[in-house]
């Protein structure tokens, strides 16, 4: 929650981002591990605490040597707990076999994070790894499944990517396995999408992220995180596509904050509605017209409309009257006069 009241504060300093000290011992079990040398790798962090999350083995192998093919010079280095060796084993000899320059780092909590703090990108699935990687300033490739929810917990770190299956069932409940007749989400995402995200991720190409996005947009939606003020976590399509939720979530922010903020008053402004209003019903055809008349009262924060939603206003505007209009009887409202 700090992240919302830094918001609320107006506080854009690096030293309010998550951060963990990296420890002495952990440092030297990272030495260990990975030699003194050992830095710029692909670290893959492939098992969680949840098989429904969890991609199968034999993609994982076929995505890196699809990767490795590119990345010859990359490394690609394991991550686990000593428990889970027999399961990463056997997928480190089968890269070994194809010649990737692939190896197994079996660590403690404490090494983990000083080895992901060595990496040039984390491969991973939601588990707390993703967040090591966010304190330590790594780069992350998140693979959103199973009951995953991105929007809870992604990594919270500009610029991490999610993957996400393009599954009606995603996310699923946290409690219980998987109801589908197959692994419906992790089947979806190939080998293919995986390297092909990696490689632009492990190369900083945005360029290259895009013409992967769009390759693989029947299967996956590949999501890049935005960090551009405190308090907002947002996602944009690294595909280029507009996202409505994203103009919706971050037109409700600011929303919020202007009526909280005493901002605005009952005959101009925001009217007042209840705790639960998380949605603005936006009664207007102007599009970003409305971006306009906000701006006067909001200030600077109207550059972070336009920053993630300025292309997809239009469409982000229709969604959430239309979302709204079908749940008018359920749902705390609130609106914007203009």
């Amino acid at each position: 929650m700090s992240d919302v009241f830094a918001f609320a504060l107006d506080l854009e300093d690096e030293r309010f981002r998550p951060a963990i000290h990296e420890t002495p011992a952990g440092r030297a079990e990272a030495d260990r591990v990975l030699g003194a040398d050992g830095r710029g790798f692909l670290a893959v962090q492939a098992l969680t605490s949840d098989k429904k999350k969890n991609w199968d083995m034999r993609r994982f192998e076929q995505a890196l040597a699809l990767f490795s093919a590119v990345e010859p010079t990359a490394q690609v280095v394991f991550l686990g707990a000593e428990y889970e060796r027999t399961q990463l084993a056997p997928v480190v000899d089968g890269l070994r076999a194809r010649g990737v320059d692939a190896r197994l780092a079996i660590s403690s909590v404490e090494g983990l994070f000083s080895i992901v703090k060595r990496a040039r990108l984390v491969l991973t699935g939601d588990t707390a790894t993703k967040h090591f990687a966010a304190a330590a300033r790594t780069p992350s490739v998140e693979l959103s499944l199973g009951s995953s929810d991105w929007r809870r917990t992604g990594a919270y770190a500009d610029d991490s990517v999610v993957v996400q299956a393009r599954e009606l069932c995603a996310p699923c409940p946290h409690v219980g396995p998987c109801r589908q007749p197959s692994h419906a989400c992790a089947e979806r995402i190939s080998p293919e999408a995986v390297s092909s995200v990696l490689t632009a991720a492990y190369r900083r190409d945005w360029a290259q992220m895009s013409v992967a996005a769009v390759e693989f947009s029947d299967e996956v939606d590949v999501l890049r995180v935005r960090l551009r003020t405190p308090g907002l976590f947002t996602t944009v399509s690294a595909a280029g596509a507009p996202n409505a939720e994203t103009a919706a979530n971050v037109l409700a922010r600011v929303a919020w904050k202007m009526r909280l903020s005493g901002a605005s008053g009952t005959n101009d402004g925001l009217l007042p509605y209840g705790s639960n209003a998380q949605k603005i019903l936006a009664a207007t055809d102007g599009s970003l017209e409305i971006f306009d008349r906000l701006e006067a009262r909001a200030g600077r924060r109207l550059e972070l409309l336009r920053l993630h939603a300025q292309r997809g206003a239009e469409a982000a505007l229709r969604a959430v009257r239309d979302d709204l209009a079908q749940e008018a009887d359920s749902l705390a409202l609130a609106r914007i006069q203009l």
